[in-house]
C-alpha cells in the first residue's frame, strides 16, 4: 500500500511529462486499475486460486515489482492500461488473501479492531509515501522513480519469501507441523 500510493503520484508524473498526456487521461488509468481489481474479486473465489491464494498473494508482490520495472521499457498509454488492469488484479488477490488471514488469526470480537489498525496504519503508511514518491519523481523522473519503487517490490518479496521459507524450516525441524 505504502508504495502503491507513492507509484500512483509518479505515474500521474510520467503520463504527464513522458507521454505527454493530459491529466485526465489519470482517471481512465484509475479506472483500468479498479476494473482489474473488480475482475480479480470475482476470480478470486474460483477453486483453483482458492486453495492457492498464499501462493498468489506471495508471487503478487513479486509481479507487482516487475510490472513497475516494465516502465523501463516505457510502455506508451495503451500499454499502461493493461498494465494497471493487472497490477488491479494482483493488487486485489494480496489484499484479499491479507483479509482472510485477519479472519483466520482472530476471534471475531478481535477482527473490527485489527481491521481498524490495518486501516490507520495503511492510511498513514499512504500519507508519507505520496510526498516521498514526489520527492523522487522530482530527483529521478518518473520513469526511474517507478522502477526503484518496482524495485522495493521485488525486494520485498524476496525478503516476505525468505522469511517465509525459514518459517517452513524452522517447523519442519521443530516438528510442528
Amino acid at each position: 500500500m505504502c508504495l502503491g500510493s507513492a507509484a500512483s503520484i509518479v505515474t500521474l508524473s510520467y503520463i504527464v511529462k513522458f507521454l505527454g498526456e493530459s491529466d485526465g487521461r489519470y482517471g481512465f488509468l484509475m479506472a483500468s486499475l479498479s476494473f482489474g481489481g473488480v475482475v480479480d474479486s470475482m476470480l478470486v473465489n474460483a477453486p483453483f486460486i482458492q486453495k492457492r491464494l498464499h501462493l498468489f498473494s506471495r508471487a503478487g508482490t513479486l509481479f507487482m515489482g516487475l510490472l513497475l520495472l516494465s516502465v523501463l521499457l516505457k510502455p506508451d498509454y495503451n500499454a499502461l492500461l493493461g498494465i494497471l488492469f493487472v497490477s488491479g488484479m494482483v493488487s486485489s488477490i494480496i489484499m484479499t488473501y491479507y483479509s482472510i488471514e485477519i479472519y483466520k488469526l482472530y476471534e471475531p470480537s478481535e477482527i473490527r479492531f485489527q481491521f481498524s489498525k490495518f486501516s490507520i496504519i495503511s492510511n498513514v503508511a499512504q500519507g508519507i509515501s505520496r510526498p516521498i514518491g514526489a520527492f523522487g519523481d522530482k530527483i529521478l523522473g518518473p520513469i526511474y522513480s517507478l522502477a526503484s519503487i518496482g524495485g522495493l517490490f521485488v525486494s520485498l518479496s524476496l525478503l516476505l519469501n525468505g522469511m517465509h521459507c525459514a518459517q517452513n524450516r524452522e517447523r519442519n525441524t521443530s516438528g510442528i507441523g
